[in-house]
């Protein structure tokens, strides 16, 4: 009943489509959002951004919880996505890498390697056994 988007203002709102109202406004980024996804209880949500960061926001304390940054990142984030669980944040990058940040420690814990283009979208399997990711380089690959 609930969905989320990002803008080109780096503003991420939450609206009720019963009523067809925005319901929360988030400062997410400094650039444009890119890419937005549900944690899979439903109750927070991740960004990614042009500005080369994630963020993890709460619904129901209406704040951001964390921002996942890496420094030696220069490239925008394109797509986000969960574990099945939620404890793990994927992020496409435009460097070809896709990071997985600890979502409770919000730190960078590795990395998928193996595209030469920008990735422009991560997709966790509803079993939670694989992931999928596409890219600029005309390839999608399955990670398990």
């Amino acid at each position: 009943r609930i969905l989320v988007t990002g803008g080109n203002d780096g503003m991420a709102k939450v609206w009720d489509i019963r009523i067809k109202n925005c319901t929360h406004t988030f400062q997410a980024h400094k650039d444009e959002i890119h890419g937005v996804a549900f944690f899979p209880n439903g109750m927070a949500f991740a960004t990614g951004s042009e500005d080369y960061t994630c963020g993890l926001f709460e619904l129901r304390a209406d704040q951001k919880l964390a921002t996942y940054k890496d420094d030696a990142a220069r490239h925008p984030i394109s797509a986000v996505d969960f574990s099945k669980g939620g404890r793990l944040l994927f992020s496409a990058c435009g460097d070809g890498m896709v990071r997985i940040w600890d979502t409770l420690k919000a730190r960078f814990v590795g990395g998928l390697f193996g595209h030469k283009a920008n990735v422009s979208k991560v997709s966790l399997c509803p079993d939670g056994k694989a992931i999928a990711t596409c890219s600029y380089d005309a390839t999608v690959k399955i990670w398990n």
